[in-house]
């Protein structure tokens, strides 16, 4: 009798270790199933914050091609005054510490702005869009030919 009551009792110890792992499977299934939720979500929060930040990154970069495109905007307008007012490309260069084809690029787009301003002027922009475009002296020096040969004059 010994003998049943020892398997009785093996049994019994077999099944309560089965219990226990199956508990700890079941406890450890659960701890993997949200670790793998968080996981999920995470991930998916990711790519919202990349297609933020690319979307963050568009807006800056054009507001910085904008700001760009003002200030060379205002510098085309400063040197065509400058040139309008009967100053070489050579003598505009050095006085601002440029080269000569900086000079004349700055210029020709002053010269294209002022043209833009004065389509918007015959189009119907009225005088009012003319008065705040402040490449009004660009027309001069477009009128006053600006070209290479500017910089192989005496140079003042």
């Amino acid at each position: 009798m010994a003998n049943i009551q020892s398997r009785a009792a093996a049994r019994k110890r077999v099944r309560e270790s089965q219990a226990r792992a199956q508990e700890e499977r079941a406890r450890r299934e659960r701890e993997n199933l949200e670790d793998t939720a968080t996981f999920l979500v995470s991930r998916n929060r990711i790519a919202a914050v990349d297609d933020w930040e690319a979307e963050r990154v568009a807006q800056v970069a054009a507001e910085a091609a904008r700001r760009r495109d003002e200030h060379r905007r205002a510098a085309a307008a400063a040197l065509a005054r400058i040139r309008a007012r009967g100053e070489t490309v050579r003598a505009i260069a050095q006085v601002a510490e440029a080269t000569g084809s900086e000079v004349r690029s700055y210029l020709k787009l002053a010269s294209a702005n002022g043209a833009q301003a004065s389509a918007a002027v015959t189009d119907g922009a009225g005088a009012a869009g003319a008065a705040s475009e402040p490449l009004g002296a660009a027309a001069g020096a477009d009128a006053a030919g600006v070209t290479d040969a500017d910089d192989v004059g005496g140079g003042q």
